[in-house]
């Protein structure tokens, strides 16, 4: 029995939810939980696409669409156009060239374009032409920076058509490249140093030009194959001009050696002179019949069909 003026208490029973909220450690695992759910989510959401075509003269055009699923508050940026870090929630794509042998890296060594800046969750298209480094073919990295960090959301290789890219030449210096590390991708290509850029020979080119410096090892170019040139074929009519030209040369040998046989008639000379023009007849004769075969090919050549 309950003690006079003493009010009973009375509870309910606690639910699961209720009694799972009152455990403020619960609660933080389950918001972890959630927040690591909701990044996974997001990085695996985030996409690009990249379309390049040939936009002639040795330049390229592409088009990249980018969806980021997220932004992230302050992204630290160093593009041109984009302040140093944004004041509100916001994320930014950016699209870089490396050889098609490497992975993408963020290094700015060959940084192309800014491909995508929004203040909101979404997707951006740009386009942008460029002029590739890379002979033959290259790779494109397009970096994603958002909440699920920076990083490279496609890296697709582009083949290039014949002639496109930094060629082997000896007209390049130091002052064609922006940078000792493009300078010695460029060294990298061509070990020959056909543009003399290794002034020292200790495999380094252009020590004095600005950082972004060093490069990683990529295969050399192939040596260009040299093209065995097709005989022109040559034309029946060609052949007989020639035929008929020395058959006039060998018949006025033969009239010299027949003037000087009958000039030197009774003398000791007439029998070499006639020696002589027995083996210029026998001469023109043959060179009669080559001729006649010749210029008859020729004819049927040019005979209608």
């Amino acid at each position: 029995m309950p003690r006079p003026g003493k009010q009973l208490r009375t509870s309910k029973p606690r639910t699961k939810s209720a009694q799972l909220m009152a455990r403020p450690s619960t609660l933080v695992a389950l918001g972890a939980v959630l927040a690591i759910l909701m990044s996974a989510s997001a990085a695996l959401a985030d996409s690009a696409s990249i379309v390049v075509t040939d936009g002639g003269s040795g330049a390229m055009s592409a088009t990249v669409t980018v969806t980021s699923t997220s932004c992230t508050q302050g992204v630290d940026s160093t593009v041109p156009g984009i302040p140093a870090v944004a004041a509100n929630c916001s994320w930014m794509a950016s699209v870089s060239e490396r050889h098609s042998s490497l992975s993408c890296r963020q290094d700015d060594v060959f940084f192309l374009a800014l491909a995508g800046y929004a203040q909101t969750a979404g997707s951006t298209m740009s386009t942008f032409t460029f002029y590739p480094f890379f002979p033959r073919a290259t790779k494109l990295c397009v970096f994603l920076s958002n909440a699920a960090g920076t990083r490279a959301i496609a890296e697709p290789v582009v083949s290039l058509p014949a002639g496109y890219g930094w060629q082997k030449s000896s007209r390049f210096n130091c002052s064609s490249f922006r940078s000792q590390a493009a300078a010695q991708y460029y060294l990298e290509l061509y070990p020959t140093d056909p543009s003399r850029l290794d002034a020292d020979h200790d495999q380094s080119a252009c020590e004095t030009n600005p950082c972004p410096c060093g490069a990683e090892g990529i295969p050399a170019e192939p040596e260009p194959v040299p093209a065995v040139s097709e005989p022109t074929p040559t034309h029946p009519k060609s052949r007989c001009n020639p035929a008929k030209h020395r058959i006039r040369i060998k018949r006025a040998r033969v009239r010299v050696a027949q003037k000087e046989l009958r000039r030197t008639t009774g003398s000791p000379a007439a029998q070499w002179w006639r020696l002589r023009l027995h083996r210029r007849r026998d001469a023109l004769r043959g060179a009669e019949e080559v001729g006649a075969q010749l210029c008859a090919t020729s004819l049927a050549a040019n005979l209608p069909g």
